[in-house]
């Protein structure tokens, strides 16, 4: 099972075929639309949106958005 990290205040500044373009925490990454995961609990979808953004540990670390975790 994967583990799922969840970022509030996010905003979606812009999005493209496969990716959006998140502002997180101060930083601007593109986060790839397969792996955000469709929960509930994610409320980002399209440019323009504010909310909560959930993806996996792994690209959350490859994002540079969290430390990894020994």
């Amino acid at each position: 099972m994967r583990e799922f990290v969840a970022f509030e205040d996010v905003e979606v500044v812009k999005r493209s075929d496969r990716a959006l373009l998140c502002r997180v925490e101060r930083k601007e990454v593109w986060v790839p639309q397969s792996h955000i995961a469709l929960t509930d609990d994610a409320t980002i979808r399209r440019a323009g949106d504010c909310g909560r953004l959930v993806i996996p540990r792994r690209l959350a670390v490859d994002l540079g958005l969290v430390d990894v975790v020994a």
